[in-house]
């Protein structure tokens, strides 16, 4: 079942795994950023959990408010963490970022609840049309981007601060 499911992948998921590997690891390690690449990944990882929303249950209201509550939730609880320290550097306008393997992670989870979501979209199991299926695979999305968003906040702060 499992070579079956991987020889039904196309290839440009395998090309989206390993290039988000590759993002993940750059993450890793301490940057230097300007505040458009600062803000590249929170956005590009909420659009990507939205599509998968899209994609899923087609944006349908309870998909959407479950995926409203996620990243809200896990936006309000997030900023309450404490990141490790970043630094404005004001001479360039940029952030100084420590590598944390959290983005990658997070990466990980996204894409890998987008492929079993997908999968078994694909099997027609009945558990894809259930109400609590709809709200779980939403609202985990959602609390992906949150916390993306979360990190971000964090991080901009930083600039205020300086």
């Amino acid at each position: 079942m499992l070579t079956e499911i991987i020889s039904h992948t196309p290839t440009w998921v395998f090309i989206l795994f390993f290039t988000l590997i590759f993002l993940g690891y750059r993450q890793s390690k301490t940057r230097t950023v300007n505040l458009r690449a600062l803000l590249i990944l929170p956005i590009a990882m909420t659009i990507f959990s939205i599509i998968g929303v899209k994609s899923a249950f087609d944006l349908h209201m309870l998909s959407i408010v479950a995926w409203l509550v996620g990243i809200t939730l896990s936006f309000l609880v997030s900023i309450k963490i404490p990141l490790a320290k970043a630094k404005f550097l004001s001479e360039d306008n940029s952030f100084q970022i420590p590598g944390s393997w959290l983005p990658l992670i997070l990466m990980m989870a996204i894409f890998w609840v987008k492929y079993i979501v997908a999968v078994l979209l694909a099997k027609e199991l009945a558990v894809t049309e259930t109400v609590s299926f709809v709200i779980s695979v939403s609202f985990l999305y959602g609390s992906f981007s949150g916390i993306f968003a979360a990190r971000a906040k964090g991080y901009l702060q930083t600039k205020i601060i300086a």
